[in-house]
């Protein structure tokens, strides 16, 4: 399995070694970054480890721990009932923010990423979710920038989409997202759907500093 691991608040840069998210599904390699650094955002609270792997390179636990995050949250503690498993994991690259907790690891931030062409025109995040014991500890921001550095890695593009839930269209916003849609109901929850445009350097570092379906 080729996976991005990496510690929390770590600088990547040349050398370091993720998956390849080519728009080509399923297909994966080994490549080195640019000599880009991008920095990471502040730190969180809590140390994280993140993971991104396609779907048919998840072991059984891996996709069933991001299930029951998922569940837990959309589901139980939205009192939203509705088909979570959609038919597009197998179209995602499936990003982890793992926990150790005495001796084991906790999923305590996910998200999944989709090249352009999949679920928009544009690349798109979506399922942005953290363990309700980590809200407050800043995992929720260093997840949306790791997303967006892992597409901007990939060469995705320039544009990222995603369908927010209403009250966290602030929270987006500080990553560069803008509203480009009235607000609609999905699973009696209203959205708005987001574009970021992707800015250069310092400038896209520097806008770095809940849930979305």
């Amino acid at each position: 399995m080729i996976t991005l691991v990496v510690p929390s608040g770590a600088v990547r840069g040349k050398g370091c070694i993720f998956s390849s998210l080519s728009s080509n599904h399923g297909e994966t390699d080994q490549a080195s970054h640019s000599s880009r650094m991008t920095a990471s955002p502040a730190p969180s609270a809590i140390s994280l480890t993140w993971q991104c792997t396609p779907f048919d390179r998840l072991a059984p636990h891996e996709l069933y721990a991001a299930m029951e995050l998922r569940q837990r949250v959309f589901v139980f503690e939205q009192n939203c009932p509705y088909m979570d498993a959609d038919g597009a994991d197998e179209d995602a690259q499936h990003l982890f923010g793992w926990r150790g907790t005495d001796g084991q690891r906790q999923l305590v931030a996910y998200a999944r990423l989709f090249p352009p062409g999949t679920k928009y025109a544009e690349a798109s995040i979506g399922r942005v979710v953290t363990h309700p014991e980590a809200r407050g500890s800043g995992a929720g921001r260093e997840l949306m920038a790791e997303a967006i550095r892992v597409i901007e890695e990939a060469g995705w593009g320039a544009y990222v989409k995603i369908a927010a839930q209403m009250y966290l269209e602030k929270f987006y916003g500080q990553f560069g997202f803008r509203r480009v849609s009235e607000p609609y109901t999905e699973d009696n929850i209203w959205h708005v759907d987001m574009l970021r445009v992707e800015t250069t350097g310092a400038e896209s570092v520097s806008r770095l500093g809940g849930a979305e379906k």
